[in-house]
Parts: structure tokens; sequence; C-alpha cells
């Protein structure tokens, strides 16, 4: 668990609650299905109260500063960005789709850069996707609470470090043990949260204001920590088998 040394006693009982009665979740790559409706293409930006759409579903630039996605009155995603008007999105040529302020800070991200000439689509389905040039799917709203949407966004945001992905393997070791991939883990002895157990869980926020609900901006996060301490999944799942955490 990042920056905390703990008890193995406790971390062992953490460990064996969570997981018990739980499969272990392989990495599965849940691709979306193929884009279609509207979308921005790179360069591409909405304005404040601008809005792209396809099916029954709209994903507007709020005038509040949010950015929400409706099927008709229903909200199905948002950025968590209100009450800072005159915000805007951007589908940058690097492939990260961004909400800036008025001011031009950086307010929310899919953190997808690296992917050159990606572009966005809400598809007819509902789902709003980051796809690559190429057409894989890097970023989804669909991924934000499920196992295998974290663990396929994870493996996108390999070449953005230069991991090879033969890492996957021991990524997915080391997030099944700690949260099993869980967007909402909670450790209840230390309050450490989300799928990579960061604590305090505040920590999250440094990677968008939706860290309590949404699993990519968690494992976002995580890999930078991964990084920075470890330099890769490999050093930090062998320093967890070693001392219990990471």
């Amino acid at each position: 668990m990042p920056n905390v040394l703990r008890r193995m006693t406790k971390r062992v009982r953490w460990a064996a609650a969570l997981t018990a009665g739980l499969l272990l979740t392989p990495l599965v790559l849940a691709i979306p299905a193929s884009a279609s409706g509207s979308g921005l293409s790179p360069g591409e930006r909405l304005n404040s109260g601008g809005s792209i759409s396809a099916g029954g579903y709209q994903l507007i630039m709020q005038t509040d500063g949010n950015l929400v996605e409706y099927q008709g009155s229903s909200v199905v995603f948002a950025s968590g960005t209100a009450g800072q008007a005159g915000n805007y999105l951007v589908m940058q040529g690097d492939g990260n789709l961004v909400v800036y302020s008025s001011g031009g800070a950086w307010k929310w991200q899919t953190a997808t850069s690296d992917h050159n000439n990606a572009r966005l689509a809400i598809q007819t389905d509902g789902n709003v996707v980051v796809y690559s040039s190429g057409g894989t799917a890097l970023w989804a709203q669909s991924w934000r609470q499920t196992a295998g949407g974290a663990q396929a966004y994870a493996l996108q945001s390999f070449v953005h470090y230069g991991w090879a992905a033969s890492e996957q393997t021991n990524l997915v070791n080391l997030w099944n043990r700690e949260s099993n991939w869980r967007w909402n883990a909670t450790n209840p002895s230390s309050g450490a949260y989300g799928i990579p157990q960061a604590l305090p869980a505040s920590k999250l926020a440094a990677n968008g204001p939706d860290w309590q609900t949404d699993g990519q901006t968690q494992v976002a996060w995580g890999l930078s920590y991964i990084s920075g301490r470890y330099g890769d999944p490999n050093a930090a799942w062998a320093h967890e088998q070693a001392y219990g955490w990471y």
C-alpha cells in the first residue's frame, strides 16, 4: 500500500477478507462496439454550451462547467467539474481528452496522451469512447466501474511509460491482491481506497475530480505512482511479494 509501512498481520487479514469468495479477474480487453454517431476529431473542441449526440444520447459541455452525458433527462456520466463556468472540452492531437477552464487549466482528463490522432465518439449504444487512430479503445465511459474495463485502460496506458505488454500479468497480480480491481475497495483498517489502494484516498484527486467513482482515474494515478516509486509493475509486484505492500 503506497507510502505506508503497516503490520503484516493486518495486511494479511485485509487481503484474506477482500478476496474471500472472489474470483481473481484476468486481463480482458472489453473493447466497445465500433464507433457510430457523432464525435470529435483531433484538435476539435466543445465550447461551453456545445454538444454532440448519437441515438438518444447527448454529451454536453454545460455552461456550469460540467461535461455530462444524458439519455433523455437522465444523467449517464459526468466529469464532476460543475461550478466552473466557461470550461471547454478538447480532443487533443496527442490523444488526450481534456476539460479546460476558461483560463487554460486542466480540470478533467482521460489521461490518454501518447496516442496521436485519437478521436472521441459518442455511440448509439450510449458509450462514450476515445479511440486510437487504429480503432482501439483507449478510454470508455462504460469502463469506469468494471474490473475488465480498468484492466483494458491500464494496458493501453503502458505506452506512456514505455512498459512492455508482458508486464500486464504482474500489474494484474498486484492489484488483484490489493483490491481485486474494485473501484470502491476500502481497507477498513487504514482507509486506503480504490484499485491501487491509495493512502490517504484523497491522493487520487491528483488525477481528476471523479476519483471516488471512476476506476480509470484511479488506474491513471496508480500507474504514475508505480512508475515514480518502482519504475515498472514487475518491480512493484516483487516488492509486494516480499513485504506485503507496495
